[in-house]
């Protein structure tokens, strides 16, 4: 989830684990950046609606593939390995290469540290563009091969690579290139109801 119009809280020097230790039973969802906590707004329903509709495609293609472990529900790593920063993306994926299987099992309460293959950030409207180049930049330093900027408003994707941005429109076909091979969509499907042709 985005942090979209929230205004930082006030709350600064933590560290990951007293994040995790926040009572979040009213729906409260945090990033947390260099110690300071993030307040993350509800997500619109259209904003709801496209990271669902992703998260579905990834997980057919993980079904056939058997790629790795998809991660939804703005699932926290430590984007800069110590324990002061903490970023939350919509959708994002992990090998097993990355993450084998029978760790899973192991990986407790504490955030991740291993860098997904892939992460999706469904912008909203009021997310600023400074930030939204700061956290991709961000993403691609921790190790994340590719990130993908979903733009509801605009029926667009943006499609970065270390070295590298595609921006895609509704009617192109969105490919996972060496990330996730064999993986094409039309960029349509993310905003359609329409179920995905088999």
């Amino acid at each position: 989830m985005t942090a979209t119009n929230a205004e930082p809280h006030t709350t600064t020097g933590l560290t990951a684990a007293e994040l995790a230790d926040l009572p979040t039973g009213m729906g409260e969802r945090y990033e947390l950046i260099e110690g300071k906590l993030i307040a993350l707004s509800p997500a619109k329903p259209i904003h709801g609606f496209v990271a669902q509709r992703i998260a579905s495609m990834l997980d057919a293609y993980n079904a056939k593939t058997n790629f790795g472990t998809q991660f939804t529900a703005g699932t926290g790593f430590k984007t800069r390995r110590d324990d002061r920063t903490v970023r939350a993306p919509d959708v994002s994926l992990i090998s097993y290469k990355r993450l084998p299987m029978e760790r899973l099992e192991d990986l407790g309460a504490d955030f991740l540290s291993i860098a997904p293959e892939l992460v999706v950030e469904v912008i909203s409207e009021y997310d600023r563009a400074s930030e939204i180049a700061q956290k991709t930049q961000e993403w691609l330093d921790f190790g994340v091969l590719m990130v993908w900027n979903v733009y509801p408003d605009t029926r667009q994707v943006y499609r970065h690579v270390i070295n590298e941005v595609r921006v895609l429109n509704v009617d192109d076909a969105l490919d996972g290139g060496d990330v996730l091979p064999d993986f094409q969509i039309p960029i349509n499907m993310f905003f359609s109801k329409r179920k995905q042709e088999s």
